[in-house]
């Protein structure tokens, strides 16, 4: 961090030369939209609490010899569920730091989450842990290019019909691209997006993620958050006959707390 804010201070320092040393005409002519979408200095904030209330679904395809107690091997070969939408609750911890060539986020999620379906019967259980590192360069008009790796640990649970539960706990790390936005909307008010998918069948087949969310700096240290979230994972595990395929989707309001620097 040391080396980040000694780099954006000389990248200050060589740029407020340049300007100095240019006719008064070309400061004028600079353009100003990118001003609106990155800071004049380096912004850090660290967000304690961070609230996710998603809906919940999932899908899941037994592999066609699940390791089910108590049954032959074959029974209830390749049995598959889907589950209703339905509320969750999950907290996050988070920070991002943005300088006006730079962006850097870290989140870390932990959500217990289950859903139901009738006819045929099916429960699905999930707890998910993930953190992540992103970070990518501003390109102007707000927008950065960004670049990461999620780490993203299931223990997920199913349940068909008569048939016993089914459970595996696959982990696995994902690289990510994508896109960042971020709009100053007057001088208490902050709109941000970002956009992150990958995968690639490296870790997940695929993983992807989007937020929403717009910031009120309530006092000079103080930020509030509220936006919105999609995270949606498709991901198998194991091999031949017993591979299980699953996929997760979350989606819905955020809400948060952040002390900023």
């Amino acid at each position: 961090m040391r080396r980040f804010h000694t780099a954006v201070i000389v990248a200050v320092l060589l740029g407020g030369g340049a300007a100095s040393a240019a006719p008064q005409a070309s400061a004028s002519a600079q353009p100003a939209p990118s001003a609106a979408g990155a800071p004049k200095r380096t912004e850090v904030v660290v967000y304690p609490i961070l609230a996710w209330l998603p809906i919940y679904g999932a899908h899941a395809l037994l592999p066609s010899r699940p390791e089910l107690p108590g049954l032959p091997p074959d029974a209830g070969g390749g049995a598959s569920a889907r589950t209703s939408g339905s509320f969750n609750g999950a907290a996050l911890v988070g920070v991002t730091v943005v300088s006006p060539r730079w962006m850097f986020q870290f989140d870390l999620l932990w959500a217990g989450l289950s859903g139901e379906a009738q006819r045929p019967h099916a429960k699905a259980t999930a707890d998910i842990v993930f953190g992540g590192v992103y970070g990518g360069r501003q390109i102007g008009h707000g927008v950065a290019v960004m670049g990461g790796v999620r780490r993203i640990a299931l223990n997920l649970g199913v349940e068909i019909d008569t048939l016993s539960k089914f459970e595996r706990k696959p982990g696995v790390w994902d690289p990510l691209l994508g896109v960042a936005w971020r709009r100053e909307l007057g001088r208490k008010w902050i709109a941000t997006v970002d956009v992150m998918g990958g995968g690639f069948g490296v870790g997940a087949d695929v993983d992807a993620s989007a937020h929403a969310r717009l910031n009120w700096d309530v006092a000079k240290h103080v930020r509030l958050t509220f936006g919105y979230g999609l995270l949606y994972l498709d991901l198998s595990d194991g091999d031949g006959d017993r591979r299980f395929t699953t996929q997760q989707t979350l989606y819905g309001p955020e809400f948060g707390l952040g002390i900023k620097f």
